[in-house]
């Protein structure tokens, strides 16, 4: 009669695994869906000169307009995506002249998602 604890112990456990392993299943279909459309689609690319544009644009608001580089990295995002808070805004003519770059190309990113 004491021993009936375990069993039930036991097929906790073994419910608890189940779940962890159909959740991990269903993880890695998602992930293998999200490969096929990123590799299809070559947007692969399109993340990656995203991703470079931000971080250049960032370094060079950083130096032209004398600002931290985490500051210059939030501004950029928030740039690229045309969202726009304003807390952050270029003063200097390079500083505006790559704000209108990031905008350009920020938008054209957003048109190929």
């Amino acid at each position: 009669m004491s021993f009936r604890i375990f069993r039930f112990l036991r097929i906790t456990q073994l419910l608890k695994t189940t779940k962890a392993i159909r959740a991990t299943v269903f993880l890695n279909n998602i992930a293998k869906k999200i490969h096929d459309v990123l590799k299809t689609n070559y947007f692969y690319y399109v993340i990656l000169v995203t991703a470079i544009l931000i971080f250049s644009c960032a370094g060079f608001v950083s130096i032209f307009e004398n600002i931290g580089f985490k500051d210059a990295l939030w501004w950029s995002f928030v740039t690229a995506t045309s969202t726009g808070y304003g807390d952050i805004a270029p003063k200097t003519d390079l500083g505006r002249t790559v704000a209108v770059i990031l905008m350009i190309i920020g938008l054209a990113f957003m048109g190929i998602l």
